[in-house]
């Protein structure tokens, strides 16, 4: 199914957010994270992966476990300026990593690569078979592909608040976990791995989740934002809902999967 995507506000709302990221991202980073770990579980040789591309790398959470992996020659790359600078700079010490610019949705390279990989990323995708296509037909035969992304179930919490007063979703509609599943397989590959993981993560209040969420870059891409007046009713909605002596709760699920090419062109 196709998501209505405004990638350009996509690449504003992050070029923006680039300085607030790192310490807003916790849950961006704890994809990372698990997902190096299921990496490292399903390719205990990691130097079969070089040369690999990177798509989303943000300002590099998972790049950092990559490196710390072995895999120090590749391609790392971002659709946003803004987080290219950071990554060149992060990185400039690895004379093994090409860091660019690149619509991961949409990118045409002339070259293969052993593993493509991306964390928190292909959410803020419209569609999911081209560019898993696109992504098949840059990687060699029997390549790997891994990733994680938000998918339906992530702010079930505000999704609840602003039902309850009326008003609509602030956020994009997300891929439910079949959907990406199915792309997948219809795109030419395997599953090895399959899981879907709840975060729950706490803030001292509703305001505070949605100043997190806009630190990060991750506003909305496809309708306006609230109205003030109808941001203030969710606010106190989800205060009044889901608030307890220690905060509030937001809730972002999670997919991780791993599969590799099949077929040999």
């Amino acid at each position: 199914m196709e998501h209505k995507v405004r990638k350009d506000k996509v690449v504003a709302s992050f070029s923006r957010a680039v300085e607030s990221y790192d310490q807003a991202a916790v849950v961006q980073q704890r994809n990372a994270r698990h997902l190096a770990g299921i990496l490292r579980t399903h390719c205990p040789d990691t130097r079969a992966l070089v040369p690999f591309l990177e798509i989303g790398a943000g300002t590099g959470f998972l790049t950092e476990d990559l490196v710390q992996l072995g895999l120090s020659r590749g391609m790392v790359t971002d659709v946003s300026p803004a987080m290219v600078r950071v990554l060149g700079k992060n990185y400039a010490e690895f004379p093994g990593l090409t860091v660019c610019e690149l619509d991961g949705e949409r990118f045409a390279l002339g070259e293969r690569f052993n593993a493509v990989l991306s964390s928190s990323t292909f959410q803020w995708f419209s569609s999911l078979t081209d560019p898993f296509l696109n992504i098949r037909s840059h990687l060699t035969p029997g390549g790997l592909f891994t990733f994680c992304m938000f998918v339906d179930g992530t702010f079930r919490e505000l999704r609840n608040a602003v039902s309850a007063v009326g008003c609509p979703f602030p956020g994009q509609r997300l891929f439910e976990a079949n959907e990406v599943v199915r792309a997948m397989l219809d795109s030419g590959f395997s599953v090895e791995h399959f899981s879907v993981l709840d975060m729950p993560v706490r803030y001292p209040d509703a305001l505070h989740f949605f100043r997190a969420v806009k630190s990060i870059g991750a506003t909305n891409a496809h309708r306006d934002p609230l109205p003030p007046r109808d941001l203030k009713r969710v606010i106190n909605r989800y205060d009044t809902e889901h608030r307890r002596a220690d905060g509030v709760t937001a809730t972002y699920t999670t997919l991780f999967l791993l599969g590799r090419k099949r077929g040999t062109q």
